[in-house]
């Protein structure tokens, strides 16, 4: 048996000459093999087979394979008639620019010389494999080599010295020959081989790093290779370099397996952070060079001596807020806003390329710092930065905005903005114009959108130190909730746009804080900023800040207050969305004012609810309470809420989680009161009014106390408008039966959700019956003309939640009077139904 390593190239150098005749193209390369290898058993088999066992290869025909192609060109070339089993140990990924398969067809021609003891030399070997692959010959000798041509001439040079690489290889492979047929000559490099030749031979990897190149790079930097290599810069490699076609990166370290672990660690936890998914593995390994030379002592100048400061300029760099985020498998979108939150940049133009960071509180910025040498790079001149943190930035003004707050302030300078944004990925520019807009990460690409509506937002530190994030699992995409934001950014409608904002991974990252901090710890927060009037309360990425966004400030300031005494959560921020745009108020196009406005009195049919009819007795009573009252407008009581955001409400069940009666009796005042809805009947037109006097009965208020008069009628909304029944109450004060209670809450929630689908116009969700379906000869309920419900199920004895309509007969008008629980009997489903268009 022969045991054969085939050892991983790299390329420090790679220049494309030109393209020649053939096809092929001209190459000047300087490689070198890494310690990674495949292992490969050779050994004698009976017959003339070509065995090779490899569950990596299964996907290869064996006859395509470069193993096999170099066994049968030994055997025919010279005349052997043996068989040969390969077993193959595969750690080298395929199609990454690693030379695997090559290094495996190098391994193969030097096993079978051995094995058949043919005496072939190196160099025979070498003439052997170019017969079968461009990298063969190189890897024949595993040597530092410039190689050039297809790979036929190679020129051994001194060796690179022994240090450590971070190797990155990522999910997706590049194909080699797709790579040069898209490749367009541009002689950039062009006489970088012999710098790099002198740099190697300096032994200095300073200088080495300074030197690597690669042609094929061009057109890359905002791609996910430009993307792993300013993440290996900013995890403090010396330098990043795609090998070969790719799609390998390779990050070169110091000769100090420390500060590789450092460089693999900090790269490590940005890829966690950046592509979350488990399902998409990148593979991250230390390697070393094959080299026993010790590098020499660096020779580059200290970073820090004085330069000449030829230009300057400030600038901001403003926080951005994502109104909403949703990650899907290894990719997201999100809608992301300005705040009135921001870095001051001083920008100084330097003479010679020569970057520099300074922040305010000390800290570094690798990345950010890498970044700027590219631009430094391209407009020939240094660039010293100096960056002006407010106390606590809540992790939303990222290095991308630095570095499009810097072009933009170069750009002013007189330098070519859309030049240096090419240099990066496309959402770096998106934070140019500080606007809105919606990002696509999977495309690269955003889409600007109206401004956002001007409201406040509390970022909350939740105090979660050396809480980590869980992995992400993957999710189904909700573009209506995107769509909803942008509707109501389009309708500078706040409460559309901010009722819609959400974290899609945000139930991931309470279910750990919840182990972290109390399971109801954030359910309580929440609840409560709800309660004080927030419209919105979501984690930010990461999960250590939550965001409430308020329509007024003093709502968020009363939710800090709270926060503070009651969470003793005290460093939190108050700020606004940098904006001019202010809310328009939300206007139905079916509603209409009621012509001419009608004084009536107040009369109502026995509560149809659940059988609990008033007695006669009752009745007269009620009758002799209202005689001769005229209908009032209440106050307009102000809840804690600004009642508009019950319009937006996704379902019923949200409502008390936000909202009281109070706002429910002031949105229902503001946006039903004195008006009506044509409902078109089978052709006929039936015009509808909203009383506010009704909404008590409705609601089932009267419920909690039926022989109270002042629970109905103007008088019950005079009760609720004013805040003197609340929903929160009557379930702490243990007075009111779970029966009543749920009965109230079910009628609430049905008869608000049946609103909004009017005042939306949506009535494909509304289902109207007749009353000969709906109630008995014997029902007291002699105003009942219609009842309406929303989302009709298909199931047999279903009870649905019905809001009547009721005519007068004196007037013949119609009006929403009652709400309660229908028993719809098995037979009567949808087909049942009358077809409602509202006009």
């Amino acid at each position: 048996m022969v045991i054969e390593k085939g050892y991983a190239k790299i390329n420090l150098g790679l220049e494309v000459v030109g393209k020649r005749e053939d096809g092929y193209h001209d190459l000047d390369m300087i490689m070198t093999t890494l310690s990674l290898y495949d292992e490969l058993y050779f050994e004698d088999h009976p017959g003339k087979q070509i065995i090779i066992e490899c569950k990596e290869l299964e996907h290869v025909p064996t006859e395509e394979n470069l193993i096999y192609k170099a066994i049968d060109l030994i055997r025919k070339r010279f005349g052997i008639n043996r068989g040969v089993k390969v077993k193959v140990v595969k750690r080298i990924p395929e199609r990454a620019g690693l030379g695997g398969g090559s290094a495996d067809c190098a391994a193969a021609l030097r096993a079978v010389n051995q094995l058949w003891e043919l005496g072939l030399s190196l160099e025979q070997l070498a003439a052997l494999g170019s017969e079968l692959g461009s990298d063969v010959p190189f890897c024949i000798y595993n040597r530092t080599a410039r190689v050039r041509g297809r790979g036929e001439v190679i020129e051994f040079i001194e060796d690179i010295p022994f240090t450590y690489l971070v190797l990155v290889i990522p999910p997706f492979r590049n194909s080699t020959a797709e790579v040069f047929r898209n490749f367009i000559v541009h002689r950039e490099n062009r006489g970088k081989i012999e710098i790099l030749v002198e740099a190697v031979k300096s032994g200095d990897l300073q200088r080495i790093s300074e030197s690597l190149f690669n042609d094929l790079e061009k057109g890359m930097a905002g791609t996910e290779i430009g993307e792993i290599k300013r993440d290996l810069l900013a995890s403090g490699a010396l330098q990043a370099l795609m090998t070969g076609s790719g799609s390998a990166v390779y990050g070169l370290c110091l000769n100090n397996f420390k500060h590789a672990q450092a460089v693999a660690g900090r790269f490590q936890s940005l890829l966690n952070k950046k592509h979350p998914d488990p399902f998409r593995k990148y593979r991250v390994e230390i390697c070393t060079t094959r080299s026993s030379r010790r590098a020499a002592k660096s020779e580059a100048e200290i970073d820090g001596a004085s330069h000449k400061v030829t230009a300057r300029t400030e600038t901001k760099a403003y926080a951005m807020l994502p109104l909403a985020y949703q990650r899907i498998m290894n990719h997201y979108k999100t809608i992301l806003t300005p705040l009135s939150l921001w870095s001051n940049l001083s920008i100084e133009i330097l003479d010679g390329i020569h970057v520099e960071v300074k922040t305010s509180d000390g800290s570094a910025n690798r990345e950010l710092e890498v970044r700027l040498r590219e631009i430094a790079e391209a407009i020939g001149s240094g660039l010293r930065v100096h960056i002006k943190k407010p106390d606590d930035d809540f992790g939303l003004i990222s290095t991308d905005n630095y570095l499009s707050a810097v072009i933009k302030g170069l750009e002013r300078l007189g330098y070519d903005g859309e030049k240096m944004y090419t240099l990066f990925p496309r959402r770096v520019m998106m934070h140019g114009d500080c606007g809105t807009v919606l990002y696509d990460s999977r495309k690269d690409e955003f889409r600007k959108l109206p401004d956002a509506v001007f409201g406040y937002v509390l970022l909350v530190d939740l105090k979660l130190n050396n809480y980590r994030s869980p992995r992400y699992t993957g999710q189904m995409d909700e573009p209506s909730r995107f769509k909803a934001i942008e509707e109501g950014l389009a309708e500078m409608n706040f409460y559309k746009m901010a009722t819609n904002a959400y974290n899609s991974v945000e139930k991931f990252e309470e279910r750990q804080i919840g182990e972290y901090k109390g399971k109801s710890f954030l359910e309580r927060i929440r609840l409560m900023a709800y309660h004080q009037g927030a419209t919105a309360a979501y984690l930010n990425l990461g999960g250590r800040t939550l965001t409430v966004i308020c329509r007024f400030e003093k709502q968020a300031q009363r939710i800090n207050n709270i926060l503070k005494a009651r969470f003793q959560l005290g460093d939190n921020l108050i700020t606004s969305l940098k904006t001019d745009v202010l809310h328009q108020t939300a206007k139905s196009k079916v509603l209409k004012e009621v012509s001419p406005p009608s004084e009536t009195y107040e009369d109502f049919d026995g509560s149809p609810f659940l059988n609990l009819e008033e007695t006669e007795e009752y009745i007269l009573d009620e009758e002799r309470y209202r005689r001769g009252r005229k209908k009032k407008h209440a106050g307009n009581a102000l809840g804690v809420q600004d009642c508009e955001g019950i319009l937006l409400l996704n379902s019923g069940g949200s409502i008390f989680k936000k909202y009281d009666f109070i706002d429910i009796a002031n949105y229902f005042q503001k946006f039903f009161e004195g008006k009506c809805i044509t409902f078109e009947l089978n052709g006929e037109e039936i015009p509808v009014e909203f009383k506010t006097e009704y909404l008590p009965h409705i609601l089932g208020i009267h419920l909690l106390d039926e022989k109270d008069p002042t629970l109905r009628g103007s008088a019950g909304f005079q009760r609720l408008v004013s805040g003197e029944i609340g929903y929160r109450e009557l379930k702490k004060t243990g007075k009111v039966s779970e029966k009543t209670k749920k009965i109230i809450l079910n009628k609430t929630q049905s008869s608000v959700m049946i609103f909004n689908d009017i005042f939306h116009n949506r009535t494909d969700n509304i289902y109207c019956f007749p009353r000969d379906l709906i109630v008995g000869s014997d029902t007291k309920m002699n105003k009942l003309e219609f009842g309406i419900t929303r989302a009709l199920t298909d199931n047999l004895f279903h009870k649905q939640n019905l809001l009547g309509i009721g005519k007068d007969e004196k007037t013949n008008k119609y009006f929403f009077y009652t709400s309660f629980i229908w028993n719809v009997p098995a037979h009567i489903g949808k087909k049942d139904s009358y077809r409602i268009v509202i006009s």
